[in-house]
């Protein structure tokens, strides 16, 4: 007795199928298009695909195709997987309809994943000692458990900082920049903590002080931001002399015609010890605004709160 066609080709299909010959979830050619190739009727191919997904070897998705699957595969499967690959293809053409940098937003996402596999890890990058003390009046507002390192931001630089495992970078706004930069290909959410200058450092400055008689010892990249803030703060004042904080031999040349010398925290031991003490010396100490430090802290905790909400769901202990 002659076997009919369509049950040939079901056979053939569950035995490359079980056996692996065709993988699972491989996408069969459509029925028309199968039925040219093979030289037969499309009704023969039609009811062999559907005998087959009787059979549970294949699933057909409406709009999308028929694919292989083994019998002990959930039937829902398939499905399911296939429209995890829809909707992330929805939400990309979304973003890019809306003009979204698609490779920021894989970072932010890589980020928030870090978050649910390891937790908050959060360092503040600075000039030591104020990168401690800035990191201790995070951490003072935090629970506990969580707690805010700190970092020499010259170790950053260098690449003497293992980055691996930081969730969040923190820095004043004038370091802020330079570390997204750093970290551009980590998965790390950098927050701003903003300050001023102490009140009252600039009062020991004599009014309509000659220019000469002032130094400003920093970094090229900070000089700038501090003359503007001495120029909002002491309008009187004419744009003192820059020297580097790093070059011991041009403060050397400026220092004898100066009285007063402004200078950053990171060039503290050097002007000490250039000058002797013998000039009025200001170091530029920040305070952090209490508002940015509620904010800071608040944006830990609402990460942290994040994974431990995230804790007992089947989808973290996937991640993890």
């Amino acid at each position: 007795m002659q076997v009919a066609l369509w049950v040939q080709l079901k056979t053939q299909l569950q035995y490359l199928i079980s056996t692996g010959e065709i993988p699972a979830g491989t996408k069969l050619p459509p029925v028309r298009a199968f039925a040219n190739h093979l030289g037969i009727a499309v009704d023969t191919v039609r009811k062999a695909y559907d005998e087959a997904q009787r059979n549970d070897l294949v699933r057909t998705i409406h709009g999308v195709g028929t694919f292989t699957s083994l019998p002990s595969e959930p039937s829902s499967t398939l499905e399911a997987r296939e429209d995890r690959w829809e909707r992330m293809d929805r939400a990309l053409f979304a973003m890019a309809r809306d003009g979204i940098d698609l490779a920021a937003e894989a970072r932010i996402l890589r980020q928030r994943l870090a978050v649910c596999q390891t937790g908050v890890h959060a360092v503040f990058f600075g000039v030591t000692p104020s990168a401690s003390r800035y990191a201790r009046q995070i951490s003072n507002l935090l629970p506990e458990g969580l707690e805010v390192r700190s970092a020499d931001i010259e170790d950053l630089r260098q690449g003497r900082f293992d980055v691996a495992g930081v969730t969040h970078a923190v820095a004043l706004p004038l370091h802020r920049r330079e570390i997204e930069t750093i970290l551009t290909d980590w998965p790390v959410r950098c927050l701003t903590l903003v300050s001023k200058l102490a009140p009252g450092l600039t009062d020991r400055i004599p009014a309509a002080v000659d220019a000469r008689k002032i130094l400003l010892v920093a970094r090229p990249e900070t000089a700038q931001i501090y003359t503007n803030i001495l120029a909002s703060v002491r309008p009187d004042l004419v744009e003192p002399v820059f020297v580097l904080d790093t070059d011991e031999t041009s403060l050397r040349g400026h220092v004898g015609d100066a009285d007063i010398v402004l200078h950053t925290t990171v060039a503290t031991a050097m002007v000490q010890r250039v000058t002797g003490r013998t000039k009025t010396l200001i170091e530029l100490q920040h305070l952090p605004e209490a508002a940015s430090l509620r904010s800071v802290a608040e944006l830990l905790i609402k990460d942290h709160q994040l994974q431990q909400e995230l804790l007992h769901t089947s989808a973290y202990r996937e991640l993890v």
